[in-house]
């Protein structure tokens, strides 16, 4: 089948996929979308599911009090919920998307002032016991968040990916959702939401600012399936970190 999936049509399954900021949800939306799914994307629950980062704090029971944990107006709820009817969270199916640490750190630790006091009401309200605005040292604040979200995604996670390697991985995802086939969407993965012209660090910057928290990256890195050694693009002369 090369045509589109037609959302609720097929869909006997709910998604969910949760992922560290800047690992990609906006191209992981984009490709649901035009395969003809209702997915909402950060804030905005879908009929078929829901993309972003914020819920990747959230527990599997989170999704059973949506009316709770969703700040929305109790007209946008009483729509939104006649919509999506009370199987969403029992027939969920929660993915979770990583993109290189090296870029998607690079990327944190740049992140507006007003992001990261956002996210810290996200932690709070996890009771994660971390501040991230008490870290002065913004590369550091970086490296412990992918950590702590990375971690917290794992929980709930049915199946954890690398975008890079999505087109392996797409048929996989559409069997965990029981779709029928349909081909990946040729969508660039560079939205120009946020280009990677950004500085990016090395292991050895990350080593020398994050030294207590370098083997736990290194470890999940690895196991994620990437290598310790940046590729190419990630050396490049062009790339001087400061």
């Amino acid at each position: 089948m090369d045509g589109q999936a037609t959302g609720a049509d097929v869909m006997s399954m709910r998604i969910a996929v949760s992922a560290c900021p800047y690992s990609g949800t906006h191209y992981i939306h984009q490709v649901f979308t035009q395969i003809g799914l209702r997915v909402g994307h950060e804030r905005e629950f879908g009929v078929d599911g829901i993309i972003g980062w914020r819920h990747a704090l959230w527990r599997r029971k989170d999704f059973y009090r949506l009316k709770e944990v969703i700040p929305y107006d109790k007209q946008v709820q009483k729509e939104l919920f006649a919509t999506i009817g009370k199987g969403f969270a029992r027939n969920l199916r929660i993915l979770h998307q990583v993109r290189h640490p090296l870029m998607v750190i690079s990327a944190l630790r740049k992140m507006p002032a007003i992001d990261w006091k956002r996210t810290a009401s996200y932690i709070d309200a996890a009771q994660l016991q971390w501040d991230p605005l008490s870290e002065e040292n913004p590369l550091r604040r970086a490296c412990k968040f992918w950590l702590i979200w990375n971690t917290c995604a794992e929980r709930t996670a049915d199946l954890t990916y690398r975008v890079e390697n999505i087109k392996v991985c797409w048929p996989y995802i559409l069997r965990l959702f029981r779709l029928p086939f349909v081909k990946l969407p040729d969508i660039s993965k560079t939205t120009g939401r946020h280009r990677w012209t950004q500085r990016i660090c090395s292991w050895y910057h990350i080593s020398e600012n994050a030294p207590d928290i370098v083997d736990d990256i290194l470890t999940m890195t690895e196991r994620y399936g990437y290598t310790k050694e940046p590729v190419n693009y990630l050396t490049d002369d062009r790339y001087q970190f400061t």
